[in-house]
């Protein structure tokens, strides 16, 4: 083993710092032109800033509400779901995690296209809905408290 890492540590040492940018690689990007020194980029106003304000509160809700599952584990452990493990309960929101994250896959390029209101009134709806269908679950029936939170919450929620 020290034969091997003293001849990377000599490969290592032998090659010298060179300037030359033909010998690294580098090409002079001089098709691009420059900004002047007083070029500000233009701003949209308070529309503009608005929009993106509005972006925030949107991903500031739906990754807050998937990532706050633990508020729910700890009841369900607890009090709803006592007769099941906390690693059998911990898969809900692991599951609705990786469908939310996943079905951006699909969602992302639809958002792109401008139907984000269409997008965000189906994801609403689906959300009520899903809570709504959670509230008819009993004490330890894990099949109605994890369908809605799965297949429902964590993919319209974050999509």
């Amino acid at each position: 083993m020290s034969l091997t890492h003293s001849t990377a540590r000599n490969s290592f040492a032998t090659n010298e710092k060179s300037d030359d940018q033909e010998k690294l690689g580098c090409e002079q990007l001089s098709d691009f032109p420059t900004p002047p020194l007083g070029y500000d980029p233009p701003d949209g106003g308070f529309l503009a800033w608005a929009t993106v304000f509005g972006c925030f509160l949107v991903q500031f809700c739906g990754f807050g509400y998937i990532s706050s599952f633990g508020v729910y584990q700890d009841f369900y452990t607890r009090v709803y779901l006592s007769n099941y493990s906390p690693g059998a309960i911990s898969w809900i929101g692991a599951l609705a995690s990786f469908l939310g994250t996943s079905v951006s896959l699909i969602s992302g390029p639809l958002y792109d296209r401008g139907w984000f209101y269409q997008l965000v009134i189906v994801g609403s709806i689906f959300q009520s809905l899903s809570l709504f269908a959670l509230s008819f679950a009993k004490p330890n029936e894990f099949h109605l408290v994890s369908t809605p939170a799965d297949l429902v919450d964590g993919p319209l929620i974050c999509g």
